[in-house]
């Protein structure tokens, strides 16, 4: 959380004039300040009721992921995987509270015909989260033995 926020701050006091290239021309740093989701979704949405799904359902969301987490027994694939969403969680909700809603986005990914939208570390902890989630539990299922 505390490596997003400090990308964030870096990102806007450094990128709003301007975008910077690298790898090749295949990343680009852009300032953007995003309202919605995932891939701004639902940023036209009325302002109240923004706030109240992507403010306070993600703060609740996160506050029974914490409870469930610390609840149960966990391996450590699992353990580290939502620690990664809950963490990305947290980092996007501290830019909703403090920036009025928004959530401060500024990498953008290109190679060939792969186009990313453009997001922040948040964003990349909590979709590392959610694959290497799917993916410990896939493991998971094909070691565990069939009844017969």
């Amino acid at each position: 959380m505390a490596c997003d926020q400090a990308s964030k701050s870096w990102a806007r006091r450094s990128l709003n004039h301007g975008s910077i290239q690298a790898a090749g021309g295949h990343l680009q740093l852009i300032l953007t300040e995003n309202r919605g989701v995932f891939l701004s979704l639902g940023s036209h949405i009325n302002a109240e009721l923004r706030a109240i799904l992507f403010t306070g359902g993600v703060a609740l969301a996160l506050v029974w992921g914490v409870g469930w987490l610390f609840a149960r027994d966990h391996t450590v694939a699992r353990a580290v995987s939502v620690s990664l969403i809950i963490g990305g969680g947290f980092g996007n909700l501290m830019d909703r509270v403090s920036r009025s809603g928004a959530v401060t986005d500024f990498i953008f990914v290109w190679y060939g015909p792969l186009r990313t939208g453009i997001f922040n570390l948040a964003d990349a902890f909590i979709t590392t989260g959610v694959v290497s989630l799917l993916l410990a539990g896939a493991f998971q299922s094909a070691r565990t033995p069939k009844p017969t």
